[in-house]
């Protein structure tokens, strides 16, 4: 691939990303020309903790690990970067640009290489690229909080699954609570709102009836898939 190709190949690979989708195509062209790919290997170290902080990355093969070293030696993994992430951008936007946890590859990686200033320097020189961006952020945002709930949510049904199996079942499926929703929420943990949210979503799935404090299991093996 001669020298004209690579280039392409990178801004092509930098506009796919939420951080430089905002940007106009001669931005990204502009980020793509002063940006490098980079290859190391697996155990090779990319920066230490407290070098000072003039890139950030795109992994597009491989992981890196983000650590944190002790002055005793050891090492804390903050984080793993697999392909299609990118990493240190944030340390752009801090005072003191210097990194504060150490990068080095798990296994053989090739990145992008973006110099952090010129990065900057696009998004002071256009205020409509820094709304988009902080638009996608936004969005990209929110889908985290989403995830987190709905796997909050799915770890707190687990819990009232587990917390009615312990519980004397009749022989007409019939489970007798003795404490209040607001009590066997506190037990596992979680909101009283929640609780119902998942007693509700229960109900419509058609594995349980509630009747007061009187819980009918009507398909055991959909609750067990819960377990």
């Amino acid at each position: 691939m001669n020298a004209t190709a690579r280039k392409t190949s990178e801004t092509d690979l930098l506009a796919e990303h939420y951080l430089f989708s905002s940007f106009t195509v001669q931005q990204q062209q502009k980020i793509g020309a002063s940006s490098r790919l980079l290859s190391i290997k697996s155990g090779e170290t990319l920066f230490h903790q407290g070098d000072k902080a003039k890139f950030f990355y795109l992994v597009i093969s491989g992981q890196i690990k983000l650590c944190l070293n002790s002055r005793d030696g050891n090492q804390k993994i903050v984080e793993v970067v697999y392909p299609g992430q990118t990493f240190a951008e944030a340390v752009a936007f801090m005072t003191g640009h210097r990194y504060p946890v150490s990068a080095q590859a798990i296994e053989d990686a090739s990145l992008v290489v973006i110099p952090s200033l010129l990065y900057l320097e696009q998004l002071a020189d256009s205020n409509a690229s820094c709304f988009r961006l902080l638009g996608n952020i936004s969005r990209r945002l929110h889908a985290r909080l989403r995830e987190i709930e709905m796997l909050t949510l799915e770890n707190a049904t687990h819990r009232l699954v587990r917390f009615l199996a312990h519980k004397t079942i009749t022989e007409d499926n019939r489970i007798h609570l003795n404490l209040s929703r607001q009590d066997i929420a506190a037990r596992l943990s979680i909101k009283p709102e929640t609780l119902s949210r998942i007693i509700r979503g229960l109900i419509d799935e058609g594995i349980i009836s509630v009747d007061g404090k009187e819980i009918t299991i009507l398909n055991r093996k959909a609750m067990a898939e819960y377990e």
